[in-house]
């Protein structure tokens, strides 16, 4: 098998009527460029994503000239991200599950940011949904595999307090992690995380509890609350 489908269920049919828009993503540099350009059906775009729904509204240049400039995100994942909208089912790569590559939790931290400032909590859930069954399989040597610093970083740096994704970061360390999680380089970690962390284990912040042998309840637990 050259991916892993993690297929999720859709909602509603796709509406693959109306105009096309461009989104050019990724910035050009003297010394390095990674740019590209995908045409998308605006209307999916707009059903899907509240920051697209304001971009291309009547209002915006973005609408005007029919081009929506993503600079500061990654190529492929606004790729994996275009995927999931057309066909329902997020795709990782095979060689990011092979030994010591953390289950593709690198990748789904990029998507999950991604789905943060594109406003589609549709996404977000179902990112987080694969994050939250990663964590419970427990592979081939009997053990499980945990989402690594560069992960939780990601995390972090990309969302805002009070995100689901913070806290399943918090609470699968503090319910199952030991000391070899954490470095005496404190420097390394995002010091919100670090707060955060500290305020679990003093009993401060929100009840902390990982039950991997319950997945459903497990992702309930981290679904974002309706406003």
């Amino acid at each position: 098998m050259g991916t892993a489908d993690l297929s999720t269920e859709a909602n509603e049919t796709i509406n693959l009527e109306g105009n096309l828009c461009s989104i050019t993503v990724g910035r050009k540099s003297k010394t390095a460029g990674n740019v590209a350009s995908f045409t998308v059906h605006e209307e999916l775009l707009r059903q899907r994503s509240s920051f697209f729904e304001a971009a291309l509204s009547k209002s915006w240049l973005e609408k005007r000239e029919g081009v929506v400039k993503l600079p500061d995100a990654d190529p492929d994942t606004v790729r994996k991200y275009l995927h999931y909208l057309y066909r329902g089912n997020i795709v990782i790569p095979s060689t990011s599950l092979a030994p010591g590559a953390k289950k593709g939790y690198t990748i789904l931290a990029k998507l999950y940011v991604l789905g943060e400032y594109v406003q589609d909590k549709q996404f977000r859930k179902a990112v987080l949904d694969e994050v939250i069954t990663r964590i419970v399989e427990v592979g081939p040597n009997g053990a499980r595999s945990y989402p690594p610093n560069d992960t939780v970083a990601t995390i972090y740096s990309g969302t805002t307090a009070g995100s689901p994704a913070r806290k399943l970061m918090v609470d699968c360390h503090v319910t199952m992690g030991h000391a070899t999680w954490l470095s005496d380089e404190a420097e390394m970690y995002h010091k919100d995380f670090l707060l955060d962390l500290a305020r679990a284990g003093l009993g401060l912040g929100p009840k902390t509890n990982f039950d991997v042998g319950d997945l459903p309840s497990l992702k309930r637990k981290f679904a974002e609350v309706e406003k």
